[in-house]
């Protein structure tokens, strides 16, 4: 963390990475959108917290000891939720809910332990001041109200080399168990049944969030943290609000992939997007 930063990890570092809103427009020159790996997840506590240009976020996947607030701040938690989730202060604890904004102090301790569901979690903060201390204590409802329940089936469209897959329906038909050697860049997916190739490689091409790269030791669903290029065969591409859903799918579980048209992925996240848009018109009014 940076000497101006509003969090700062201490004790043990658990697994953590700052995160934000996806940057876009230098991927020629081999820089990576990067951002959040469930977008959803981030995107609900910047709603919450008014979208502010300027914030602080964390995705948490194995919590730290504990987050220190260098400076009074509002904060909320979306995403992966957590059994246990405290804010220490000088004179008493604070027992957390997800998706509520809080107000913390510098000083004060945020402990997360137990996960629940999901795999990531997000903690986003923006600097505290006196015209938004209004927003303290804000819960926004379920979001299940707004948004689908995250499930273990993702949709997929054809990838550019999908010729490549001498049965693309192997890939399809059959479930897949989340790798333990899968990280921020990628899902490696594990089965007993193989998908064969035609072909095993090709000339270095661009790739995006959710290109399924087909390598020698298996498919890897690319998530915000990959290169901007690769050389493995593009069979699918899994389409951008089922990625979310897949980011918070934990190791050992098993997904199935549905095979869906352009034009049904472009209903699809349409709809998403009018969801997102809902919630936000919900939120301001509030």
């Amino acid at each position: 963390m940076s000497a101006n930063s509003v969090l700062e990890v201490i004790g043990n570092l658990g697994l953590c990475y700052r995160v934000g809103l996806p940057n876009y427009g230098q991927q020629a020159l081999g820089i990576t959108p990067s951002g959040a790996a469930d977008q959803l997840g981030f995107r609900q506590a910047h709603i919450l917290l008014g979208e502010p240009e300027s914030f602080e976020s964390l995705e948490v996947i194995f919590p730290p000891q504990a987050i220190e607030f260098k400076t009074d701040a509002l904060f909320c938690l979306t995403g992966a939720e957590f059994a246990s989730m405290k804010l220490f202060r000088a004179q008493a604890t604070l027992n957390l809910q997800h998706a509520v904004v809080y107000q913390a102090s510098a000083g004060d301790k945020l402990q997360l332990a137990g996960l629940r569901q999901g795999v990531r979690s997000y903690v986003v903060v923006i600097e505290n001041h006196l015209e938004i201390n209004s927003r303290v204590g804000l819960a926004r409802g379920a979001f299940e109200h707004w948004f689908t329940k995250y499930d273990n089936l993702i949709s997929i469209v054809a990838g550019p080399e999908i010729d490549y897959l001498v049965q693309p329906q192997q890939f399809y038909q059959q479930a897949w168990q989340i790798s333990l050697n899968s990280n921020a860049m990628g899902i490696r997916l594990n089965s007993a049944q193989p998908v064969e190739l035609s072909k095993a490689d090709i000339i270095s091409s661009p790739v995006c969030n959710g290109t399924i790269q087909f390598t020698a030791s298996g498919p890897i669903v690319l998530l915000s943290q990959s290169q901007t290029i690769g050389g493995y065969p593009r069979g699918f591409v899994v389409t951008p609000s089922s990625l979310d859903k897949l980011a918070q799918i934990a190791a050992n579980r098993w997904v199935k992939f549905n095979l869906i048209s352009r034009e049904q992925a472009l209903i699809e996240q349409d709809e998403y997007l009018e969801r997102l848009e809902h919630f936000r018109e919900f939120c301001s009014q509030c």
